[in-house]
């Protein structure tokens, strides 16, 4: 395995040869597409104005694929190709190279996505997104080439068991109890937690948004796993696009907030206690705060102005 990284970073010494401004800044833009970051802006708006349940079972299934990725990383080990030669990198990460997260991530989500359309859009989200991403991280020179040829095949790996395990686990769980929900995400996370403590920003995650999504679902008394309100069907309906957008844009400022907000109390001191159990409960709070509370406040508030009535609109 090891020619295959001694071969990997020739290959990365010729593309640092040939970088030119516009390629960097194209492909950093890739790279943005597949990051964390892209992730809290675009996960949000599919959950609060497109489809809540499908963007919970597609976030559930990132955390997975995100968690194997990490585990998988910490098993390896491998150093990024830039500890070797510095010169071959214009980007930096802190984690281990092997697999990438971007490409495992981006074949992931965007896979997923794609069972949901056909044509154009279906080869858009399953076969160029994720590829590109995957070649941005060769061009920045934060991965070696098998890095991101086994990131993808784990992703694509990830979407087709979900195609073919989503509705027989949602099937599994469309009668059962709050209570029993309850106790099968304190459970997972525990386990989560045990297999891989320091993976604070899947487990305190997963942990808000499906806590969050059970409890909603549960004061809202919805049945058969819909969770669109009546309002939000008058909204789709109307097609009031403006309104989702202001909802979108609110709800993101306070994610922003809570994300680089949280990381004000606590240091970047990673064999520090404090920093996992302060990151764990930064990443609890986003997750609770797109599947519950900005949803639950925002339904308030539009029952209480009468948002969509006659006579305001």
């Amino acid at each position: 395995m090891e020619n295959f990284f001694i071969n990997g970073l020739e290959i990365l010494e010729y593309i640092s040869k040939i970088r030119t401004p516009f390629l960097n800044y194209f492909f950093y833009f890739l790279s943005f597409l597949g990051s964390e970051k892209f992730y809290l802006i675009i996960l949000p708006l599919l959950f609060w104005c497109i489809d809540e349940k499908g963007a919970y079972k597609l976030t559930i299934l990132f955390f997975i694929s995100y968690f194997i990725n990490d585990y998988l990383k910490s098993l390896f080990k491998i150093p990024r190709p830039f500890s070797i030669n510095k010169n071959i990198a214009i980007a930096y990460e802190e984690s281990f190279s092997f697999p990438s997260a971007h490409s495992q991530g981006s074949a992931t989500i965007y896979g997923a996505i794609s069972l949901r359309f056909k044509g154009f859009l279906k080869i858009l989200f399953l076969i160029f997104l994720p590829i590109l991403i995957a070649l941005s991280r060769i061009y920045l020179g934060v991965h070696y080439p098998i890095d991101i040829i086994c990131g993808l095949i784990i992703g694509y790996f990830f979407v087709f068991l979900f195609s073919f395990f989503e509705k027989r686990i949602e099937n599994f769980f469309e009668n059962r109890s709050f209570l029993f929900k309850l106790v099968i995400i304190i459970v997972l996370d525990f386990l989560l937690i045990i297999i891989k403590y320091n993976s604070t920003s899947i487990t305190g995650a997963f942990f808000g948004l499906s806590f969050g999504y059970i409890l909603y679902n549960q004061i809202n008394d919805v049945k058969k796993n819909n969770r669109t309100s009546e309002n939000e069907i008058i909204l789709q309906k109307k097609g009031i696009i403006l309104k989702k957008l202001i909802k979108y844009i609110i709800g993101l400022v306070f994610i922003f907030i809570f994300y680089f907000g949280g990381s004000v109390f606590y240091s970047k001191n990673h064999h520090d206690l404090k920093y996992y159990i302060f990151s764990y409960i930064k990443y609890l709070i986003i997750g609770f705060w797109i599947s519950f509370v900005y949803p639950l406040i925002y339904n308030i508030i539009i029952s209480k102005l009468n948002f969509y009535g006659k006579n305001r609109y």
